[in-house]
């Protein structure tokens, strides 16, 4: 019985401890963005550099904007996806032979 209580508690605590340690952790990233609003920005000057990018070269491909941008594969996908779905860029043709489009005016 006394097992089961003590089995049964440290399981409590377990799991108040990894949400006080999540809470914890948001807390310090939301007063570190707010120390400093320069890493906010960050995702949309990246974001602007491959619409940039896109302009000046509509065929141009990931590869070339990890070069260009000296980013991860990781980072360049995640940004296309979001200007993705902003419809602020789309995709026309296939994967080997199309070419990016930035919409002026997003929907």
């Amino acid at each position: 019985m006394e097992k089961q209580c003590l089995i049964s508690l440290s399981i409590l605590l377990l799991g108040w401890s990894k949400m006080y340690r999540k809470n914890t952790l948001r807390k310090a990233l939301e007063q570190t963005l707010k120390k400093h609003p320069e890493n906010i920005q960050k995702t949309k000057t990246t974001q602007q550099q491959i619409i940039d990018a896109i302009k000046a070269n509509p065929t141009i491909t990931r590869r070339e904007l990890i070069y260009l941008l000296n980013s991860t594969e990781g980072s360049i996908k995640h940004h296309l996806s979001q200007l993705t779905k902003k419809r602020i860029i789309k995709r026309e043709g296939s994967d080997r032979t199309g070419r990016w489009v930035v919409n002026e005016y997003p929907q």
